[in-house]
């Protein structure tokens, strides 16, 4: 198992300096110019020049691209922020905790109540019960995020004023975010399980253990949902994706200081080291969580376990 988990990880290398290379070519050939965000419109062309020649911004794209793989993979250094003169990893760092603990909240919420959703819309085929789950899913997965937020917001903290409005730093501030982003993706979760478990609970074992006398739940929980979570696991863990996406436009409607707000706004100041770093941040957290996923097949498969 080892062995399995050391290889995982060595795969992750090339991911992260494909991601570094593709956002590092991306940023240099986009258009726009960041001297002109940093100085203003009023700021002369030698002006320009000279911070150009400062920030490095007029060497070539092969050096530029060799001075910023060193700095990131060699001395470990994200650089420093255009317009804040900030070290950006260390900003990155300040922020990213709120970002995900939007991302994996919402990603509890999903799971909470796409899997019995799911369970339910199975073992009820083609009954009222499945068709209001297949409505639900359907709902939320239609439903645009940011006005499901704003709905809450309306409902939660104007009208019943129990939830905060916008980010203060406490644990209920992040209960609107993540119900609106993780209902969203529980709908995909929903529709995974349930073709699962359509699938598992047609084959023999499970006939076999309703004929030994076993209870229903017991068949559906014990024996049929946990050979059914793999492809479910796979579908929680390619949510992730979107969530940190989605995180974007839910930290931005309550003002949450996370990765997304600061992603955003370096973008639009043209701030390419701020940019870069945080998507080779959020490429490692990514394929972490992907290499988490990996290990829980085995937790559920003991097939798995036993070929390591």
């Amino acid at each position: 198992m080892l062995k399995y988990c050391i290889k995982r990880l060595l795969w992750m290398i090339p991911v992260v300096l494909g991601v570094a290379i593709l956002i590092f070519t991306l940023m240099y050939f986009v258009p726009g110019d960041p001297t002109a965000q940093l100085l203003g419109v009023e700021a002369t062309q030698e002006e320009r020049d000279t911070l150009r020649e400062e920030l490095g911004l007029n060497d070539p794209y092969i050096v530029r691209l060799g001075r910023f793989l060193k700095e990131t993979f060699i001395d470990f250094n994200l650089g420093v922020s255009y317009k804040t003169r900030q070290d950006v990893a260390g900003q990155i760092m300040e922020k990213l905790p709120n970002t995900m603990r939007v991302s994996y909240f919402s990603v509890i919420v999903s799971v909470l109540f796409g899997i019995p959703l799911g369970v339910i819309a199975a073992t009820n085929q083609y009954s009222w019960k499945d068709n209001m789950a297949i409505l639900l899913s359907l709902f939320f997965a239609s439903m645009p995020g940011f006005w499901f937020a704003l709905m809450l917001v309306m409902l939660l903290s104007v009208k019943w004023a129990i939830l905060p409005v916008i980010f203060d730093g406490t644990w209920k501030s992040f209960i609107i975010p993540c119900i609106s982003v993780g209902l969203a993706s529980a709908a995909g979760i929903a529709r995974q399980t349930r073709s699962s478990m359509l699938e598992v609970i047609r084959q023999d074992y499970i006939t076999t253990a309703r004929a030994k006398g076993q209870t229903e739940m017991k068949v559906i929980y014990d024996h049929a949902l946990k050979n059914a979570l793999i492809p479910v696991i796979t579908a929680i863990g390619g949510q992730l994706a979107a969530l940190v996406g989605a995180s974007i436009i839910a930290e931005t409607i309550f003002s949450i200081p996370g990765i997304g707000t600061y992603l955003l706004g370096a973008v639009n100041a043209r701030d390419y080291p701020v940019v870069q770093g945080s998507i080779i941040v959020v490429a490692i957290i990514f394929g972490l969580t992907m290499f988490v996923v990996d290990l829980l097949y085995a937790l559920v498969d003991p097939r798995l376990r036993s070929q390591y």
